[in-house]
C-alpha cells in the first residue's frame, strides 16, 4: 500500500478580513470577507475579471492588498513572503521544466530549499504512487499527454507537503473530456489528503461539481456562499441565480397591480416589500407541458435539443408575456416529444418560482405565487 502525504494533518484555516485590492484607481477587490475551513475544499466562481485569481494570489503573497488582513492558520500573513505562507500554487499554465524528468520536475522545489536526496527521493515516491505518475517518472514533459502533464503539476505543488493548495484554473487548457477526468481526480485527492484547497474556475460545472463549498464573485464583491445546492436552488439575488444553471434561470418582469400586488400575465403574488416591481424566476425543471389540463400560458416551440439524458425545448412567449427579450427553456424527459413550431399548454410549479426585489435581492420568506384569476 502506498505511503499518503499527510497534508491532511496540518491543513489549514484561511481567513479573509475587509480586503481591498486597487491597481491605481482601479478597484479590483471591494470590502471582501470570507472564510475557507481547514481540508475544505471552496470554489472561487465568477465571469472574467471579477477578481477571484486576484484573490488567490492575495492569500499566495503574490499580490499585497490595498487594506484588510489575509490569516492562514490564525497567523496574519500580510508581510509574509509566499514561501513563508505554507501554500503551494498550481497555475493555468504547467509551467514544467521541459528538460526535466517527471522525477526531477517533482523533486526541483525540494532540491532548492535544501532537502537531502534521501528525503526528496522518499516524497517524490510517495506523490507519484498518490497521483498514479510512478510509471513515468523518467520521462519528459513532451513524452506525456496534457493530462498526465496537469497531474505533474499538481504533484510539484503536493510534494511540499502545504497546508493549503491554490488552483488557478488548472483545467482550462484541458479538452473536455480529459477536464472531466482530470476533475475527479482532483476531487478524489483532496477526499484523500483532506487539505485545504482553494479552486478558481469561470466554470459553472467545475464549481458544482467540485466544490464543498461555492464562493461567487461578481466585479469584486462576494455575492453569495453556500453548497452548490443551496446556491443552485436558493440564490442569493439576480446575479446568482442568472450565472448558475444551465439553461440559464428563466425570468419574467413583474408589475405593480392593485391591492398592493404584483402580476405578470398569468402570475400574481402578493409584493412582500414596500414599492416598486420586482422579478419572478424559475429553473426550467420549474417548467412542464401540461398534458390533459389546461395549463399557465401557451407558448410556441422554437426549438428541440434532444440530449439523450433530457430534452431542452427552447420556448417563445406570447406578446402579452414579457420576458425581456429572452425565449424561456423547459427541461423535460428524454421520451417527451416535441416539435418546432407547435403551440404547447406549459405548467409552472408555483414551489420552484423565486421572487427578487427592484435591487434584485430574492425574497426567501416571500408569498408563493399563483395563477391570477383572471
Amino acid at each position: 500500500m502506498s505511503s499518503v502525504p499527510e497534508s491532511g494533518k496540518k491543513a489549514r484555516r484561511i481567513e479573509l478580513r475587509g480586503i481591498e485590492k486597487r491597481f491605481g484607481d482601479t478597484p479590483v477587490i471591494r470590502g471582501l470577507d470570507l472564510d475557507v475551513r481547514p481540508g475544505e475544499l471552496l470554489v472561487l466562481l465568477g465571469p472574467s475579471g471579477c477578481g477571484k485569481s486576484t484573490l488567490l494570489r492575495l492569500i499566495a503573497g503574490l499580490e499585497h492588498p490595498t487594506a484588510g488582513t489575509v490569516e492562514i492558520g490564525g497567523v496574519v500573513v500580510n508581510e509574509l513572503p509566499p514561501a513563508a505562507r505554507d501554500v503551494a500554487m498550481v497555475f493555468q499554465s504547467y509551467a514544467l521544466y521541459p528538460h526535466m524528468t517527471v522525477a526531477q520536475n517533482l523533486g526541483f522545489g525540494l532540491k532548492s530549499r535544501g532537502l537531502d536526496k534521501g528525503d526528496i527521493n522518499r516524497k517524490v515516491s510517495a506523490t507519484a504512487q498518490t497521483l498514479e505518475l510512478a510509471d513515468l517518472l523518467e520521462r519528459r514533459p513532451g513524452q506525456l499527454s496534457g493530462g498526465q502533464q496537469q497531474r505533474v503539476a499538481l504533484g510539484r505543488a503536493l510534494v511540499r507537503e502545504p497546508g493549503v493548495f491554490l488552483l488557478d484554473e488548472p483545467l482550462s487548457n484541458l479538452d473536455a473530456g480529459l477536464r472531466i477526468k482530470t476533475r475527479d481526480e482532483i476531487a478524489s485527492l483532496h477526499r484523500r489528503l483532506g487539505t485545504t484547497m482553494v479552486f478558481v474556475t469561470h466554470d459553472q460545472m467545475e464549481a458544482m461539481s467540485l466544490g464543498q463549498r461555492i464562493a461567487i464573485l461578481d466585479r469584486g464583491t462576494l455575492q453569495q456562499i453556500g453548497t452548490p445546492e443551496a446556491i443552485y436552488h436558493s440564490p442569493a439575488n439576480l446575479f446568482v441565480a442568472g450565472f448558475i444553471g444551465t439553461p440559464a434561470i428563466n425570468r419574467a418582469a413583474l408589475a405593480p397591480g392593485g391591492g398592493g400586488r404584483l402580476r405578470w400575465g398569468p402570475v400574481e403574488v402578493a409584493r412582500p416589500w414596500a414599492d416598486g416591481p420586482g422579478t419572478l424566476a424559475v429553473r426550467p425543471e420549474g417548467l412542464s407541458r401540461a398534458i390533459g389540463r389546461a395549463g399557465d400560458f401557451v407558448a410556441e416551440v422554437t426549438r428541440v435539443e434532444a440530449l439523450g439524458s433530457e430534452t431542452i425545448v427552447h420556448l417563445a412567449l406570447p406578446p402579452g408575456l414579457p420576458s425581456g427579450g429572452r425565449g424561456w427553456t423547459l427541461r423535460a424527459g428524454p421520451s417527451e416529444t416535441f416539435m418546432t413550431g407547435e403551440s404547447i399548454e406549459v405548467g409552472i410549479d408555483w414551489n420552484r418560482c423565486h421572487l427578487f426585489d427592484p435591487t434584485g435581492v430574492r425574497w426567501p420568506d416571500a408569498p408563493t405565487p399563483h395563477k391570477a384569476s383572471s
